[in-house]
């Protein structure tokens, strides 16, 4: 879900991260809905209202682990 992502500047090194492309960044009222590149998928982001971004810019992502759900593609059974 867009809510159990963000983009970060810094990564620890012990961090996992997904790098991106900026597509689109969608200003709403009180957030900003960021749609990100990664391959030829595009993965939505909510973010506060103030980020900016520019189309095309080089970003990572990290997931809120506590958040976070995954499923085997052969058996599709939940693997965490």
């Amino acid at each position: 879900r867009p809510e159990n992502l963000s983009i970060v500047e810094k990564v620890e090194e012990t961090a996992n991260y997904v790098p991106g492309e900026i597509y689109v960044v969608e200003p709403l009222d009180t957030e900003t809905v960021v749609d990100v590149k990664v391959g030829e998928n595009l993965v939505k982001v909510r973010e506060k209202s103030a980020f900016m971004a520019r189309m095309g810019e080089s970003v990572r992502m990290v997931f809120n682990e506590n958040n976070m759900h995954l499923f085997d593609k052969k058996t599709e059974k939940a693997i965490l």
